[in-house]
């Protein structure tokens, strides 16, 4: 037999000790006497060896004897082992309704406190699982952190210029750190690599945007030239139309003097005497280009007497006098010497012209052989 739990309550025990119990082989062995039986039994399972064969009736009923004996052999041994379990079933329900007794008088205290105890554990369960779970979260929020420093670097490489990459590098730089606990110097390093790969970044973008404002300039340059030698172009080409309407127009105007020339040596239809106003003689060329310049020819002028001439009419000698003189006169006492002074006739061309003084001098000595050549024939016919 085992030996027995001590309780931890006090209770009521018998004076003199209780002997050990045998156990439950031991008491089997007790129930059923089975030292001397098994000696009773190996005696008897030998005792009719002899039999082995049945010849008549004698020996059948000899052999049934036999048989017979040896079942109430076992059929007693069966009786008594139901009767010993019978007792012992009796016994194992008696020990467990007295069991059962027993703990129901402590078995509500005992769920009372087991419920505490459970409580008290369940409480503590929870306190881990929830300690554990604000470090992870603390854990994990410190890992989103380096994540979104390490992320700085993928938005800077989606950044369209280096001014961006730079903006992010100055938000980078400027994060707060001090919080990352002991994940603190792991953040700087992260920060650091990440920093200078930004960097890398940055120069790259800002290497290409400076590589594309060069060439940007050289483009608006090069249209700037363009534009430049577009425009003197236009300008040669509108100084070149100036230019050929200038020639044009001196030519025009070398062919109407060119004209008027040969128009002038052209000899009269009859003599003609020279032409006298107000004592001066006036050479009948200039009078025929005066009355020419109106639609008029020598043949339209009345010879008659005119008034005298106005003071200081001398300076309108030539076109304005042969063409401002209502009648001219035809004076053949006057020789062709009578000529205006030089003066006056400089006077004349500058205001019919609008130049000056200077200019009219160089135009009759630029023209002087012209006028030799055209007058000689008249000078001949007076």
């Amino acid at each position: 037999m085992t030996e027995q739990t001590a309780l931890p309550i006090d209770v009521a025990q018998p004076d003199a000790p209780a002997p050990a119990l045998p156990s439950p082989v031991e008491r089997a062995a007790l129930a059923l006497n089975s030292t001397q039986t098994e000696r009773d039994l190996q005696a008897l399972a030998t005792k009719h060896a002899s039999i082995t064969e049945i010849k008549d009736k004698a020996g059948r009923e000899q052999a049934h004897g036999a048989a017979m004996e040896l079942m109430r052999a076992r059929t007693l041994i069966e009786k008594i082992s139901k009767e010993t379990r019978d007792d012992a079933t009796k016994f194992s329900k008696a020990v467990i309704a007295e069991e059962n007794r027993l703990v129901s008088i402590i078995s509500n205290e005992e769920k009372r406190l087991k419920a505490l105890r459970d409580a008290w554990d369940a409480e503590q369960e929870r306190i881990k699982r929830e300690s554990a779970e604000r470090e992870r979260q603390r854990i994990e929020q410190h890992q989103k952190k380096l994540a979104t420093i390490r992320g700085y670097l993928d938005t800077a490489r989606g950044a369209r210029t280096s001014q961006m990459v730079m903006d992010l590098i100055n938000r980078l730089v400027h994060i707060d750190l001090s919080d990352m606990e002991e994940f603190e110097a792991e953040a700087k390093q992260v920060r650091m690599s990440t920093e200078t790969a930004m960097y890398a970044v940055h120069d790259q973008l800002k290497g290409a945007e400076n590589e594309r404002a060069r060439l940007a300039a050289e483009r608006a340059e090069l249209e700037r030239q363009q534009a430049e030698a577009q425009r003197q172009q236009q300008e040669r080409e509108a100084a070149q139309r100036a230019e050929a309407e200038r020639l044009a127009a001196e030519r025009a105007e070398l062919e109407r003097m060119r004209a008027e020339i040969e128009a002038a040596k052209a000899p009269p239809a009859k003599p003609v005497e020279p032409f006298v106003v107000d004592g001066t003689v006036v050479p009948t060329k200039k009078v025929i280009e005066a009355l020419a310049s109106t639609g008029h020819t020598l043949a339209d002028v009345d010879l008659v007497d005119t008034a005298p001439a106005t003071e200081g009419a001398e300076i309108r000698m030539g076109f304005d006098m042969a063409m401002s003189m209502p009648v001219i006169t035809h004076d053949i006492n006057k020789t062709p010497s009578d000529a205006p002074p030089a003066t006056s006739l400089i006077k004349c061309i500058a205001f019919e012209y609008g130049v000056d003084l200077e200019t009219a001098c160089q135009w009759l000595c630029q023209r002087a052989a012209d006028f030799e050549a055209w007058t000689q024939p008249a000078a001949e016919t007076v």
